[in-house]
C-alpha cells in the first residue's frame, strides 16, 4: 500500500515538474561566450562562440566587443549553394573591419564595412558556415545586431 502511494507521488511530481512553465524574456542578456582561441599565421587571434550547430534557418543576435587584432566567429550551421545570409549591426567607431562567412575549410567570403551595415551574401557552395567580424582597424570595437541564414 505505501509503494502504490509513492508512485502515485512521484508520478504527480513529475506531471508537476514537466508542466512548470519558465519565463524567458527578449531583454535576457544573450550570453557569447567564447569557447576557445585560435592564433593564426598572420598573428591575428579568432574567437570561436560557445554555440551548436543550427539546422534551421534563424535569426540570431550579435552583442560582441572585438579587440585589435581579434577575429571573432559564430556557432556553425550548414547552407546549401545559393542560400543567403543577411548581416546587420552597428559598430561602436567608425572602424574599418571585414565581416562576412566563413567554410569549415576556411574560404571567406566578405566586405569591408564602417559603422553601420547591412549586407547579404550569397552562399557559394554547400557546406558549414560561420559569420565573422575581423577587427584590424588599431582599437577595440562593439558589434551589436544580428544575422539570419
Amino acid at each position: 500500500m505505501k509503494l502504490r502511494i509513492l508512485r502515485k507521488y512521484i508520478l504527480m511530481c513529475t506531471v508537476v515538474f514537466i508542466a512548470t512553465p519558465i519565463s524567458v524574456f527578449a531583454e535576457d542578456e544573450i550570453s557569447n561566450e567564447v569557447l576557445y582561441h585560435k592564433k593564426t599565421d598572420n598573428g591575428m587571434v579568432v574567437e570561436y562562440e560557445k554555440q551548436s550547430i543550427e539546422l534551421m534557418s534563424a535569426l540570431q543576435n550579435i552583442s560582441w566587443t572585438i579587440k585589435d587584432g581579434v577575429e571573432r566567429r559564430t556557432g556553425s550551421f550548414k547552407l546549401s549553394k545559393g542560400k543567403r545570409v543577411t548581416i546587420k549591426f552597428h559598430l561602436s567607431s567608425n572602424s574599418k573591419v571585414k565581416v562576412g562567412i566563413i567554410d569549415n575549410f576556411e574560404h571567406k567570403t566578405g566586405v569591408k564595412v564602417k559603422s553601420y551595415t547591412n549586407v547579404t551574401i550569397a552562399v557559394p557552395k554547400t557546406s558549414t558556415y560561420r559569420v565573422f567580424v575581423s577587427n584590424q582597424s588599431g582599437k577595440t570595437i562593439t558589434v551589436k545586431g544580428t544575422y539570419k541564414y
